[in-house]
């Protein structure tokens, strides 16, 4: 019997570590936010707060919206100039842009949680849309680009 006890013990202790690199790898491994595709964006306003507003082409689809907005805050989260005194939330606007004209509606607005943790740490962390949330009204900001023709891709 204490052989018994003994051998499981070691599995149970040699298949730990295969199970917590199989699990981890799931929760932190490649999201589809990192796959899909980012479109440029230009900054059109950023006064280091909690908002930074951004532009985007204008034939831009949902999925590449979604995938724009969240690089921008990646891409802005971590301004060590940023001030979170106010809100621990950042939020990405983005506009259409079409030929030098700003839609008069955002297409979309991502809302998304920072920790009052060290920029530094923040920048480390493998995972960072625990709170992402998505307002999008990528119709309404194509249909308030006036009477200019939106290219289709």
């Amino acid at each position: 019997m204490p052989k018994l006890r003994l051998i499981s013990w070691i599995l149970i202790l040699l298949s730990t570590p295969a199970w917590l690199w199989g699990f981890g790898g799931r929760a932190q491994g490649s999201t589809d936010a990192e796959r899909s595709p980012v479109t440029s964006y230009k900054v059109i306003e950023d006064n280091m707060g909690t908002k930074v507003i951004i532009g985007l082409r204008a034939d831009v689809n949902e999925e590449e919206l979604r995938a724009t907005l969240r690089k921008a805050a990646d891409d802005h989260q971590n301004d060590p100039a940023r001030d979170y005194l106010g809100s621990m939330y950042l939020s990405v606007e983005a506009y259409l842009l079409l030929d030098g004209r700003q839609s008069a509606t955002s297409a979309g607005i991502l809302r998304r949680c920072v920790p009052f943790d060290n920029p530094r740490v923040r920048q480390k962390q493998k995972r960072r849309y625990y709170d992402d949330k998505f307002t999008l009204t990528l119709a309404e900001a194509k249909h308030s680009l006036g009477d200019a023709e939106v290219p289709h891709r």
